[in-house]
Protein backbone atom coordinates (compact mmCIF):
# COMPACT_ATOMS: atom_id res chain seq x y z
CA UNK A 1 0.00 0.00 0.00
CA UNK A 2 1.10 3.33 -0.74
CA UNK A 3 2.02 6.10 1.87
CA UNK A 4 3.47 10.03 2.02
CA UNK A 5 7.14 9.42 2.80
CA UNK A 6 8.36 12.92 3.97
CA UNK A 7 12.54 13.30 2.91
CA UNK A 8 14.76 15.59 5.03
CA UNK A 9 18.28 16.24 3.35
CA UNK A 10 21.46 17.31 5.34
CA UNK A 11 22.17 21.03 5.18
CA UNK A 12 25.41 22.13 4.10
CA UNK A 13 27.78 22.57 7.19
CA UNK A 14 30.97 20.98 8.77
CA UNK A 15 29.22 18.24 10.20
CA UNK A 16 27.86 17.22 6.96
CA UNK A 17 28.90 13.69 6.47
CA UNK A 18 28.06 11.26 3.12
CA UNK A 19 30.18 8.47 3.67
CA UNK A 20 30.26 7.95 7.32
CA UNK A 21 26.97 7.23 9.18
CA UNK A 22 26.61 9.67 12.73
CA UNK A 23 24.18 9.71 15.30
CA UNK A 24 20.98 11.72 14.60
CA UNK A 25 18.90 13.02 17.21
CA UNK A 26 15.48 13.63 16.23
CA UNK A 27 14.91 16.72 18.59
CA UNK A 28 17.96 17.85 15.96
CA UNK A 29 16.61 17.09 12.80
CA UNK A 30 14.71 20.79 12.22
CA UNK A 31 18.93 21.81 13.01
CA UNK A 32 20.74 19.82 10.53
CA UNK A 33 18.35 18.76 8.00
CA UNK A 34 15.35 20.38 6.19
CA UNK A 35 12.08 18.82 4.68
CA UNK A 36 12.78 18.70 0.65
CA UNK A 37 9.98 16.50 -0.90
CA UNK A 38 6.83 14.47 0.17
CA UNK A 39 7.17 11.26 -1.38
CA UNK A 40 4.75 8.66 -2.44
CA UNK A 41 5.70 5.05 -2.84
CA UNK A 42 5.46 1.98 -0.82
CA UNK A 43 8.48 1.60 1.44
CA UNK A 44 12.14 3.45 2.62
CA UNK A 45 13.85 1.62 -0.67
CA UNK A 46 11.28 2.75 -3.09
CA UNK A 47 11.37 6.19 -1.61
CA UNK A 48 15.58 5.81 -2.09
CA UNK A 49 15.34 4.67 -5.73
CA UNK A 50 12.96 7.84 -6.53
CA UNK A 51 15.30 10.38 -5.15
CA UNK A 52 18.17 8.92 -6.82
CA UNK A 53 16.95 8.68 -10.44
CA UNK A 54 16.12 4.84 -10.49
CA UNK A 55 13.16 3.59 -11.77
CA UNK A 56 10.22 4.85 -14.17
CA UNK A 57 9.84 8.27 -11.44
CA UNK A 58 12.62 11.02 -11.59
CA UNK A 59 13.78 12.58 -8.59
CA UNK A 60 11.48 15.74 -7.96
CA UNK A 61 14.65 17.84 -7.03
CA UNK A 62 16.04 17.30 -10.66
CA UNK A 63 14.41 20.68 -12.03
CA UNK A 64 15.02 24.00 -12.07
CA UNK A 65 12.33 24.44 -9.02
CA UNK A 66 13.95 21.71 -7.56
CA UNK A 67 17.11 23.32 -7.31
CA UNK A 68 16.26 26.38 -6.32
CA UNK A 69 14.97 25.48 -3.68
CA UNK A 70 17.66 23.27 -2.58
CA UNK A 71 19.56 26.45 -3.06
CA UNK A 72 17.39 28.11 -0.60
CA UNK A 73 17.10 26.02 1.75
CA UNK A 74 21.50 25.51 1.77
CA UNK A 75 21.36 22.13 0.47
CA UNK A 76 24.20 20.79 -1.97
CA UNK A 77 23.08 17.54 -3.31
CA UNK A 78 20.12 16.35 -5.05
CA UNK A 79 20.32 12.87 -4.44
CA UNK A 80 19.02 10.99 -0.99
CA UNK A 81 22.78 9.94 0.55
CA UNK A 82 23.95 9.07 4.18
CA UNK A 83 22.45 10.70 6.78
CA UNK A 84 19.25 11.94 4.78
CA UNK A 85 16.49 11.39 6.62
CA UNK A 86 12.86 9.81 6.17
CA UNK A 87 10.12 10.68 8.20
CA UNK A 88 6.62 7.77 7.99
CA UNK A 89 3.64 7.14 10.17
CA UNK A 90 5.23 8.57 13.30
CA UNK A 91 8.81 7.34 12.88
CA UNK A 92 12.10 8.35 11.66
CA UNK A 93 14.77 6.59 9.70
CA UNK A 94 18.05 7.85 8.78
CA UNK A 95 19.57 6.41 5.53
CA UNK A 96 22.71 3.95 6.11
CA UNK A 97 25.76 2.87 4.08
CA UNK A 98 23.40 -0.27 3.94
CA UNK A 99 19.81 0.13 4.23
CA UNK A 100 18.14 2.15 7.17
CA UNK A 101 18.50 3.14 10.64
CA UNK A 102 15.41 3.37 12.93
CA UNK A 103 15.98 6.60 14.84
CA UNK A 104 14.89 6.69 18.36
Amino acid sequence: MEKTFEVYYQKASDRMDFFNEREIKIEEIEETHCKVADVTATNLDKVYAIMNKAGVEPNPLANDDGQSMLEAKNIKHTSMSINDIIHVDGEWFQCAFLGWNKLS
